[in-house]
This record gives C-alpha cells, structure tokens and sequence, in this order.
C-alpha cells in the first residue's frame, strides 16, 4: 500500500505528500489473515497517508474467507472486521467508506441486498456505502427499468434505516458476541478437517464439475491461480462455490453450522442462541441464508455424482449427509420451526417448482461428465451439451457464484 503511495509521488500523479490524502488508495481485506489484522494493516497504512476528515476507503471481500474458514468463521470475522475498521477511523478522525465485494451466492456474501445492509454493523454506514453486483445478479436485480427501480429503493431504504439505527448506538449484547466467537471458532475446526482430508482435493475435481468448469471461460477471473491447481489454496473462490453448487452439495453455504450448533447446546447455550436469533439481525439474516443453502443442496442428487464418477469418494460424502442431517435438524430448532423455510411458503413453492427442471439438468450432467471424462469422442458436442446443463442449473437455483 505504501509502494502505491509512493509511486504516485515518483509519477507524479499527486504533486505532493500533503495531497496523497485526496488520492483514494483502497486496500481489500478478504483472507481469515487478512481480516484478523485489519487494524494492524490500516493503522500504519492510515497514519502514514491520510490526515485528519481525510475520505479513506476499504474494501472487504466475501469469497476467500469462505473458501478457508467455512460460513459461519467467514461471517462473524467480516462483521468483527468492520466494527474494527469503524472504530479505528473514529479514532483516527478519518471518514470510512466500506466497499462490499459480494458475489451471487450467499456464501460471498450475496442474498437479498437489504437484509445484507441491515444485519452488518449499522455504524460503519452511516449514509454511504459501496456494494458490488455480480455475474447473475446484474440481470436478476436490473434487468429492466421496473426492477431496477425496486432493487435500488430497497438498498436506499435499507441503507437509510441502518444509519438511523446506527446512531442511536444501541449497547450490544455481550454474551451474543461470545456466543458468535464460539460457533465461529468450533464450525472453523470442524470445516478446516474436513478440507484437510488427504483425497479431499480429489474428490472435489471428480466428484463435481471442477476440472471442466476450470477449461471454460466462466467467471470474470481464471478458474486457478498462477502454478496450476494442485489443492484447493491454487483454487479460486468462484469455481469453488460453483462446482459445489452445480452437483447440489453446496457446502460453502452451509458446512459446520450443525456441527457448531450442537455443541453450543449441548454447553448448555440452547436459550441465548434462540435470544441471539430473535434479537440479532446479523444471526437471523445467517441462518435465513443457511436454510435457502440447505433446501437447494439435494444430496440423492449429490450421491449420483459421487457414485457414477467418484465412488472412492462415498466416505467424504458420507460424512457430508451427516452435517446436512445435522445443520437441518438444529436449524429447526434455532428457528422454532417444523420443516426447512416453514415461513416462507412462496419461496418454499418457487424452488420446488424450478427443481423438476433442474433435476432433469443434473441427470443429463452427469451422463455427460462421465462420457467426457471416459471416451470423449464427440468432445466439441459433449462440451458444449456440458455448458447448457451448467447454465441451466445456474439458472434454477439462482445465487450460484
């Protein structure tokens, strides 16, 4: 960040010191590393640069911190993160602006858009804020002028009522935040062995369409970074929460929640997470997304794949079944409900309408995956019979990547 400074100097792109502070440097915080030293990071940075009501902005990413530490550490590290952040412009006297980089899937950070600007600190907005709209998105949300005018009201809305909110400066629970510390912390380990396993990386590239979303042209960014893709760290996030989502496993929406929940009940913490649920938007809007995630993960479909292209994988996915069991059953318990989006029956009807379209879809993937991966005689044909399966499925579920 200081190199950037620096150059702008050398280049003379600012003409001196005293006017580096009117040339907005925007770092991106998006790593669990990154995240954790935020405050590390940007009081060095800040006090070198920037002097007093200076406009200094910062951008966090929602799709690595996902991609290394599940959901939920993802979640809590991105809300701690910008209370953080706030905090230290505060005390620096600076002006922040946060720059949202969310993706499609709610596991980057998508979802609805109001309910996303209302369940993050509503002091770091205060009348400004920066959100970026991806891939599908764009098309879902302003298509056209009439649903253009309907997103961009419900972000205003929404962004007028969290500064409202915001400063009033309601006091926080603090058993709610250790309570969050805890589930973030036990969901993290749980997710971190689960990706550690030594065939995990295989059975992803085999028992999903990985290898061939990799050689297409998906996505605004390459499938792998630089050295080729020997392990889910040379993976970006994109095709991760893609190739999960097209076989309906759709982990990153949802692994370690059961798992993290359980063992807060059974730590006797039933009644504060129920609390937590009603009164803290934040927790409320996380298990919303968790429960959309698990409705769309199908894993009799999931199974298919593992069986037709994977079996040597059945163990991995074995233990998958028994997160989702896990994750539906203690989220009904935290929602007080009888069966998975129970209070929102138009939704509840939609996807079940698009899903006897989308089965179809998954059925014709896997027929194809395996005739490429076997005898790929026709290979233009079954690539391109591959890529409308993708987009189909892309299309019926909605919030992919």
């Amino acid at each position: 960040l200081i190199s950037i400074a620096f150059l702008a100097l050398l280049t003379s792109v600012v003409s001196s010191k005293k006017d580096l502070s009117k040339f907005r440097i925007v770092p991106l915080l998006e790593t669990i590393d990154d995240l954790k030293n935020a405050n590390k990071i940007l009081s060095k940075f800040w006090n070198e640069i920037y002097s007093e009501n200076s406009l200094v902005e910062v951008m966090i990413g929602y799709s690595d911190s996902n991609k290394d530490g599940g959901l939920i550490k993802s979640q809590w590290n991105l809300f701690s993160s910008q209370k953080e952040i706030y905090n230290l412009s505060k005390q620096l006297k600076l002006n922040l602006v946060l720059f949202h980089g969310r993706g499609g899937s709610s596991s980057r950070g998508g979802g609805p858009a109001g309910e996303a600007i209302l369940s993050q600190p509503l002091e770091t907005i205060n009348g400004k804020i920066k959100i970026t709209q991806q891939g599908e998105v764009i098309s879902d949300n302003f298509a056209n002028a009439d649903l253009s005018e309907t997103n961009l009201k419900i972000i205003l809305s929404s962004v007028v009522e969290a500064s409202i909110d915001g400063n009033l400066n309601t006091k926080e629970n603090k058993i709610w935040h250790n309570i969050m510390d805890y589930l973030s912390d036990e969901s993290y380990e749980h997710y971190k062995e689960f990706i550690s396993q030594n065939n995990f990386f295989e059975y992803l590239t085999k028992a999903t369409p990985l290898e061939e979303l990799a050689q297409m042209n998906i996505g605004s960014r390459p499938s792998k970074r630089r050295g080729g893709l020997n392990g889910i760290e040379d993976l970006r996030a994109i095709p991760w929460v893609f190739s999960w989502t097209q076989s309906r496993q759709i982990i990153p929406g949802w692994y370690g929640f059961g798992h993290s929940i359980e063992k807060a009940f059974k730590n006797g913490h039933k009644n504060e997470i129920l609390d937590m649920y009603k009164n803290l938007k934040f927790f409320r809007t996380l298990v919303s997304n968790i429960e959309m995630n698990l409705v769309k993960t199908d894993l009799n479909i999931s199974r298919a794949y593992v069986e037709n292209l994977y079996i040597d994988g059945i163990n991995i996915f074995e233990q998958i079944e028994k997160e989702y069991s896990k994750s539906v059953k203690y989220l009904l318990e935290v929602t007080q409900s009888n069966e998975l989006l129970e209070s929102n029956s138009t939704l509840k009807k939609t996807l079940a309408v698009r899903e006897s379209y989308i089965l179809p879809l998954n059925i014709f993937q896997i027929i194809l995956l395996k005739k490429l991966r076997t005898d790929p005689e026709d290979y233009k044909l079954l690539r391109r019979s591959l890529l409308l399966t993708i987009n189909g499925i892309s299309a019926g579920l909605k919030n992919t990547g």
